[in-house]
């Protein structure tokens, strides 16, 4: 079995197991596209803050899309160096009053969803704008999960993947990302370990870190 991992500058590398591992099979069709970019003081991508750099997948600015509620949303993130995160953020379209989210990352090895790394503190999405919380990881390269956690069903930002990559136009963009989803009452918080897990090629909500 071979994963194939593209970077922003398009060099490919392939990843090939040294045999089975178990749960592997939840690999099966997840495919890491071009996913990420590095941006800074840059207006036009998934409505970011305008201070700071940011690392978050390939997104649609005009989109406002609808995601499920005590759902948690595993978003893969391919990291070619070690860095430090200091937040996580989500743009919110339309809020939803005394409603909050949970963010966080957790691993990703040899095709394995693996434990919670850092979460936030609950993000309140009662308004629309940019949401964010604060965590306090350093991360090497390699492969991740940003993960989000909803309390009601909001309208976010999503990701998506794009031909023309820069700018995003309606007109140019292609697909969703591939991502895992599991069922998770709000109460619970995020998982500490993922148990229950669903390949999807829907809509993907766009979760980016900032770089500290």
């Amino acid at each position: 079995m071979s994963l194939r991992i593209n970077s922003i500058l398009g060099s490919v590398n392939d990843i090939q197991p040294k045999g089975p591992e178990p749960g592997a099979e939840l690999t099966a069709g997840l495919s890491l596209k071009p996913n990420y970019m590095l941006v800074y003081n840059e207006p036009l991508y998934g409505n970011m803050p305008q201070v700071g750099e940011y690392m978050a997948t390939y997104s649609s600015h005009l989109s406002n899309t609808a995601f499920v509620a005590d759902r948690v949303y595993y978003v893969p993130i391919v990291i070619s160096y070690t860095l430090k995160i200091d937040r996580l953020g989500i743009y919110v379209t339309t809020g939803l009053a005394d409603n909050s989210v949970l963010m966080g990352i957790y691993s990703f090895e040899r095709g394995i969803l693996g434990a919670k790394l850092v979460e936030t503190d609950e993000v309140s999405v009662a308004t629309a704008g940019l949401k964010e919380g604060t965590v306090n990881v350093a991360l090497p390269a390699g492969v991740f999960m940003f993960a989000l956690l909803l309390e009601g069903g909001i309208r976010i930002r999503k990701n998506t993947v794009d031909i023309a990559l820069m700018p995003h136009t309606a007109a140019t963009e292609t697909s969703n990302m591939t991502h895992y989803y599991e069922s998770q009452a709000w109460a619970s918080g995020l998982p500490t370990t993922p148990s229950s897990l669903t390949l999807s090629a829907g809509d993907t909500p766009r979760i980016w870190g900032r770089v500290g």
